[in-house]
């Protein structure tokens, strides 16, 4: 048996246009003039309306954040370490209006700048190397002078 619909319904979905208010920017800079443009940007009202700043440490979003709010320039970070509820809480504000600017990181630099960070620290056996104790370091530095020594006598 073959089944059908009966009475089927055509659902015509239509988006709401976005009527050209959305933009990017990139802004090419010395890294020391970063923090100067931004403040530029945002007092001269260039850019307006919502605002969505990515940055690539959550170092550098508080950096950021610190220096609008010297400025009372209302903006709020978004990342990783927060709770599931605090994070759902500043994106509610943001869409509501309350926080005009987010400063959003990108968990991705920071996570792999930590495992680099983790394997450097921790002992590589898959390569075998292995670490002496520095008394046995220093009985070899001792060994090697004296041959050394002894090579310069002959």
């Amino acid at each position: 048996k073959a089944r059908m619909l009966k009475k089927p319904v055509t659902l015509k979905l239509e988006e709401p246009r976005v009527s050209g208010k959305l933009s990017q920017f990139y802004f090419v800079c010395r890294k020391d003039d970063r923090y100067l443009v931004l403040y530029t940007l945002l007092k001269l009202q260039l850019v307006q309306g919502k605002i969505l700043l990515f940055v690539g440490s959550i170092d550098a979003a508080y950096r950021i954040r610190i220096l609008l709010e010297r400025f009372s320039i209302n903006s709020a970070v978004l990342n990783s370490e927060l709770p599931h509820a605090t994070r759902q809480n500043i994106i509610q504000a943001f869409n509501q209006g309350v926080v005009e600017l987010l400063i959003a990181t990108d968990d991705g630099v920071g996570a792999q700048a930590d495992s680099d960070a983790e394997e450097e620290q921790a002992p590589s056996k898959a390569k075998g190397v292995l670490k002496k104790p520095a008394s046995a370091q220093a009985a070899e530095a001792g060994e090697d002078e004296e041959e050394d020594e002894e090579d310069d006598m002959e």
